[in-house]
């Protein structure tokens, strides 16, 4: 019999870079299958990372790339350690510019910081 983990944790982010661990899965479809019944907790936590040991393993926000339907959050910070999402939401939260944001608007800046 093999021994089911849950190596891969939901996490959910706030514009500041402020987390919650949502739960632990099995796999990154379990986990995303999850986050996608939320309810109410993406108005507080509007940004999902699932992360295996320090690394994010996939993401989700608001935008989408066209031509292949993945994040455009989850292009920039798959393979990157979660720690480093953390610093720069804390970090672009603290700008002027993203002051009393919408989630579209905030990421549209966060993009536009993390892609140049």
């Amino acid at each position: 019999m093999k021994k089911e983990t849950n190596d891969y944790k939901a996490v959910l982010m706030s514009f500041d870079g402020e987390y919650v661990i949502d739960s632990a899965h099995s796999t990154i479809e379990e986990a995303g299958s999850t986050v996608a019944e939320l309810g109410s907790k993406w108005i507080f936590y509007p940004w999902y990372f699932c992360v295996k040991g320090q690394t994010i393993v996939d993401a989700a926000g608001v935008f989408v790339d066209v031509r292949n339907g993945e994040s455009l959050i989850g292009q920039y910070f798959i393979g990157k350690r979660f720690k480093t999402a953390i610093r720069i939401f804390k970090t672009l939260s603290l700008r002027e510019e993203a002051q009393g944001l919408e989630v579209e608007d905030y990421e549209s800046l966060l993009l536009a910081v993390i892609m140049l």
